[in-house]
């Protein structure tokens, strides 16, 4: 016997049914949106590129150096999505902070050209899994109505922040050294992380 309890939801021999809505990437606004993204990303990839090649090719130390981390990231996006499920536990987020400062400050020590760009692998992964952790526990860690804000506010403190560290550490290289900016940088997430532990 069926009986109706409410507009979403029934009632089948005293088992409830409730009436799933359809989820949002399966409308048409979101395959619009989709589109629009792949697109514009297209695009810009497009256009982009050959800027990013004369640049690797006047440089081929800096091209080295990315395509280190590149691997790096690329080995971290595929262990994260292997390895961890939807239940990310806060502790982890400091902890990979610290595994970031740690692969900072060893970046910043190491003797030889070669050492650096194997480092930079390790910076890559670690890096790659701090930023992707942490985005997911603060989206976790807020209200569904007001992730929108602060999801915005986090990217702007990630990235938004990027252009000062530049040119404040250009200005620590000219005057010190250039292992100095990887030693402050790895140093300060470290205590961060202890900080917030």
């Amino acid at each position: 016997e069926m009986t109706s309890r409410t507009g979403d939801s029934d009632e089948l021999n005293g088992i409830p049914l409730t009436t799933l809505r359809r989820a949002p990437f399966r409308s048409p606004s979101w395959l619009l949106k989709r589109g629009m993204d792949i697109v514009v990303s297209s695009l810009a990839l497009l256009v982009l590129s050959p800027l990013l090649v004369a640049f690797l090719r006047r440089d081929s130390m800096s091209a080295n150096q990315v395509a280190a981390v590149t691997l790096g990231v690329v080995v971290a996006t595929f262990f994260l999505g292997r390895f961890l499920d939807g239940s990310l536990t806060w502790p982890l987020a400091p902890s990979l902070a610290v595994e970031l400062g740690a692969a900072i400050v060893a970046l910043g020590v190491m003797p030889t050209y070669a050492t650096f760009v194997a480092m930079s692998i390790v910076l890559g992964f670690a890096s790659a899994s701090f930023q992707s952790v942490n985005t997911v526990v603060v989206q976790q860690a807020t209200e569904p109505a007001m992730q929108g804000r602060v999801m915005a506010l986090h990217q702007t403190a990630l990235f938004g922040s990027t252009p000062i560290g530049a040119l404040l550490m250009g200005w620590v290289i000219h005057v010190s050294s250039p292992r100095l900016p990887f030693l402050l940088g790895g140093i300060t997430a470290m205590f961060c992380a202890a900080f917030v532990f």
